[in-house]
């Protein structure tokens, strides 16, 4: 959200549908990279769980 009113802010005084679609762009971008992060930790999390051996799984 902090990203939609910063780029919104910047370009509101040139164009009001430009601001709105550089905008919703830079919240997209966000939302994107943030979807990414979060399942390369959930994967990173899995690969670690799965690595133990069978003894630490039975436990």
């Amino acid at each position: 959200m902090l990203a939609f009113a910063a780029v919104f802010w910047f370009l509101v005084e040139r164009s009001v549908a430009g601001a709105f679609i550089g905008a919703s762009l830079a919240w997209l971008t966000v939302a994107v990279a943030a979807w990414f992060v979060r399942r390369q930790v959930r994967l990173a999390r899995l690969a670690q769980r799965d690595s133990g051996t069978a003894l630490s799984r039975c436990r």
